[in-house]
């Protein structure tokens, strides 16, 4: 089978799980992924891939100068025929998209075309459907290409799924297809836990800096436990955005320059190193009212777990699918509280022996985010899909 999958850009740092789907989807003996982005090419040297082509070139190669003047006096996009020519000439089976907005960023324009008879499935990852990008023009059309009888929508986590059905898509065009695990991560740690009464405490969090990746909350809790449980405890935060900067001018505030390593972007197979020799592993994430926009999944926290580092992750969006029930080695609090935070850093560190005792929950959690599982899903789904769609 024949798939394409469709991305603004391949691969941004923050998309690994797309570069991991796709990789993962290779290996399949009878599924033949291609990759077609219309923005940009990224860390190509670090995320190789075979079949990923730009819709650029495909522009440049494949329309006609005389087209391009008809397409703009109708005020139609190159980039929507580009996309058709290049589906009929690879004789595409079936179209993955991955995040909502390449519906009204490529295929609005395609409601006449032949290529619509193909089956199509959006991911969706949150950002893309929340209130700050789908509401107006935006969100009609949305509606109208959900609407379509060959459209259907893969969602990661159930709390996903309720989202998309808050839209208005019916809930026989939602599929879940759970993010996996890269194998990086399935070889937890054997450093033992910092034992009380010793000199350090390390935490890290591995997130964006957005407003909804709630890293002021961190902030606040980890400084309580420094000032009240151990003054030796350091937090290494990873990554990089637009909150960064207010982030470290708190940190000066509350004196704890020589406590908070901010590391900034990392490479995502430096990763298990750094988070598995943590002793906590804290996800602070909020919902930001203003945009709608919350932590749908949490692969980060997931990693943790696989690395066999005990969590603390707030109760917003898919955080509580990804680690199960609340428990000692995954503790789930309420979002936007340091004080919660606080509580649960202290009682990891009292524990002492967490990490010595977490093996079977953290193998019991990667089972259930493995590649072969999202490989079955994957398989499964594009066989339903196509079976409803005969062309």
């Amino acid at each position: 089978m024949n798939i394409l999958h469709v991305v603004r850009d391949f691969s941004p740092l923050s998309q690994t799980f797309v570069y991991d789907l796709i990789c993962n989807l290779s290996q399949s003996e009878t599924l033949s992924p291609k990759v077609l982005y219309y923005r940009n090419r990224m860390l190509e040297q670090e995320r190789p891939l075979d079949n990923v082509h730009s819709c650029k070139l495909v522009e440049e190669e494949s329309i006609l100068r005389l087209e391009r003047l008809w397409l703009k006096l109708r005020n139609r996009s190159w980039r929507a025929l580009a996309f058709s020519r290049y589906i009929e000439k690879e004789n595409v089976d079936l179209i993955h998209c991955h995040f909502a907005w390449c519906l009204w960023e490529c295929f609005e324009r395609f409601d006449q075309a032949s290529v619509l008879k193909r089956p199509m499935l959006v991911s969706v990852h949150g950002t893309d459907i929340s209130k700050k990008m789908c509401h107006g023009n935006h969100l009609a059309k949305f509606e109208l290409m959900a609407s379509k009888p060959n459209l259907f929508f893969a969602a990661t986590t159930p709390f996903l799924m309720h989202s998309l059905l808050a839209l208005g898509v019916k809930k026989e065009k939602i599929f879940i297809i759970p993010n996996a695990l890269n194998p990086l991560f399935l070889a937890p740690a054997t450093t033992a836990s910092t034992p009380p009464g010793s000199a350090g405490f390390r935490v890290a969090c591995n997130a964006r800096f957005v407003p909804w990746k709630g890293h002021r909350f961190l902030i606040e809790g980890f400084a309580r436990f420094v000032n009240e449980v151990n003054d030796n405890a350091e937090l290494t935060l990873i990554g990089e955005g637009e909150t960064e900067q207010q982030v470290k001018e708190q940190v000066q505030r509350l004196g704890l320059e020589q406590k908070v390593r901010f590391l900034g972007a990392v490479p995502h197979a430096h990763i298990p190193q750094i988070v598995g020799s943590q002793d906590a592993y804290v996800q602070p994430s909020i919902k930001d009212e203003s945009t709608g926009q919350v932590e749908t999944f949490g692969i980060a926290a997931l990693e943790a777990v696989a690395l066999g580092v005990p969590v603390v992750v707030t109760d917003q969006g898919g955080l509580p699918y990804v680690v199960g029930e609340s428990n000692e080695f995954a503790r789930i609090v309420a979002q936007q509280s340091a004080d919660a935070i606080f509580g649960e850093l202290a009682a990891i560190y009292r524990a002492g022996d967490l990490k010595a005792r977490m093996r079977p929950y953290s193998r019991s959690r990667a089972a259930q985010y493995s590649q072969e599982r999202q490989l079955e899903s994957c398989h499964s789904v594009y066989e339903e899909i196509s079976r409803r769609c005969v062309r």
